[in-house]
């Protein structure tokens, strides 16, 4: 832990740690189409549109009019597949977190799937422009000269 402590007080690691942490964190997706199917059982990332009768399916586990769904899938069979969901995504525009309440969805009960995967170029930039902010500020600090009030509450002349 001590050696973490001195590591922090250098400016680049700052830079590097808190970049790759923040780039880590808020890394971005993309959103593609899947045309072959839903995914095998435990595929996660998944985005399900919903048909009118999905929709009216799932209203009594998810409430009404929910359009989509962020889910993994758990298990399905010709006729059904069965979904954890981990967000809604209601008709209005507005979406919510969900805390993994399961679905049995039949075909015909799904529109179109989407894949969300991670954007490894997208989210290298984010990592660089958050590198590159972060190494700024000991750069504007430096070269302001620390500025600000004396210790006695003066400005200094």
């Amino acid at each position: 832990m001590v050696a973490f402590t001195r590591l922090l007080r250098r400016p680049l690691a700052v830079t590097t740690v808190g970049s790759l942490l923040i780039g880590s964190l808020s890394g971005c997706y993309q959103i593609t189409p899947i045309t072959t199917g839903l995914p095998a059982p435990s595929a996660a990332g998944l985005r399900v549109h919903l048909s009118a009768a999905g929709t009216e399916r799932v209203a009594a586990t998810l409430g009404p009019f929910i359009v989509a769904v962020d889910a993994t899938r758990e298990t399905g069979a010709a006729d059904s597949v069965v979904l954890r969901v981990t967000r809604a995504f209601h008709q209005a525009g507005t979406d919510e977190n969900r805390s993994g309440d399961i679905v049995r969805l039949a075909p015909t009960d799904v529109e179109r799937v989407e894949a969300r995967r991670l954007s490894k170029g997208r989210t290298a930039l984010v990592i660089a422009l958050v590198a590159g902010l972060l190494g700024a500020i000991p750069a504007v600090a430096s070269s302001s000269g620390g500025g600000g009030l004396t210790p006695g509450g003066t400005t200094p002349p």
